[in-house]
């Protein structure tokens, strides 16, 4: 059966879900004044008569007449007729004809004076010039490129096939400066190939000539110069190899066999090759010859001898330690 009335809540007041001797204010707890917590139902009235709670009773009922009072307009806006608004004509002032502040003024048929035609016929031709100007810079490029150099109006284009006898007086052999004959050529050759600063043979001639009256000694001639660079690059070539992906993606490789020769042949980077493993601990390896993976290499696959100044050990041969223990090196 319903509750009856004795047992509901007094007006603006809630119950506990799980006390039914306790109550609410909803007043107090949506203003935020007073007590917002649950009281006894016999404080009830006690809560009733503060001022708390009278105040948010008359902030309930203004609130509540201003609803209504808003519903109420709403009401008459859409209950109200519709406006209807006559329709005025307002007469178009007459529109009165303004005299130009410039004459029109008529072109001729021909507006242009025959001269300036002669241009316009004038820019195919010119740009047929341009188009040629461009594949020669392009071709003086891709030139400079491949390591050859673009004849200017006064370089001589075929060199004399032998030096000539002042180069041949110069040309004294010096071993430390191999494959070049001496070190002028050899620091000649370095700066005629500077990769940002390329030397044309009007220009090189010009140094060679300087140097000449400066009292250099082996300077040659500009042909012996470009003699002996073709010589050194037909004697020891590494061009590049042009290699395409399967992406279609191109580039350059050099041989790393030639590389290597270079390393051997170079006075100054030979001595420091290391060629043997070399037997570390574990935990002190810091090269490339001292890992495992060296060890793995046949005496096939690398020399057969190991050169320490004048000493020099052979593998598979008798060789004695120095606790003058004999033993015989396999790798």
């Amino acid at each position: 059966m319903p509750p009856s009335r004795a047992d509901l809540p007094p007006e603006h007041f809630e119950s506990h879900p799980s006390d039914a001797k306790l109550l609410r204010c909803l007043l107090s707890y949506s203003y935020d004044v007073g007590r917002k917590d649950f009281i006894q139902k016999s404080n009830v009235k006690r809560h009733v008569a503060t001022a708390a709670h009278q105040s948010c009773v008359k902030r309930a009922a203004e609130r509540t007449r201003e609803e209504l009072v808003a519903q109420t307009r709403t009401d008459l806006t859409y209950q109200g007729s519709e406006a209807v608004y006559p329709a005025t004509a307002v007469p178009f002032p007459h529109r009165i004809p303004v005299p130009p502040m410039f004459p029109a003024v008529t072109k001729p048929l021909l507006d242009h004076e025959m001269s300036e035609f002669r241009f316009v016929a004038q820019e195919p031709a010119q740009r047929d010039t341009s188009a040629r100007e461009f594949q020669r810079i392009l071709a003086d490029a891709l030139q400079y490129d491949n390591g050859d150099q673009p004849l200017e109006d006064n370089d001589e284009e075929d060199f004399e096939p032998e030096l000539t006898e002042e180069d041949a007086e110069i040309l004294e052999s010096e071993p430390l400066c191999f494959p070049y004959p001496n070190r002028t050529v050899l620091m000649l050759d370095a700066v005629n190939n500077f990769g940002r600063c390329r030397f044309t043979n009007a220009q090189m001639s010009l140094v060679l000539h300087l140097l000449k009256h400066l009292g250099a000694r082996d300077v040659p001639t500009l042909k012996g110069l470009r003699k002996i660079q073709k010589q050194v690059h037909d004697q020891f070539p590494d061009k590049p190899v042009k290699i395409t992906s399967s992406l279609g993606n191109i580039f350059y490789m050099n041989d790393i066999r030639h590389a290597i020769a270079r390393d051997f042949s170079n006075p100054l980077v030979a001595p420091h090759l290391h060629l043997y493993p070399e037997e570390m601990p574990r935990t002190g390896i810091s090269e490339r010859w001292q890992a495992a993976r060296l060890f793995e290499y046949t005496a096939e696959e690398l020399t057969p001898m190991y050169s320490n100044g004048r000493r020099r050990w052979w593998i598979n041969e008798l060789a004695q330690l120095q606790n003058g223990q004999f033993v015989i090196p396999m790798t």
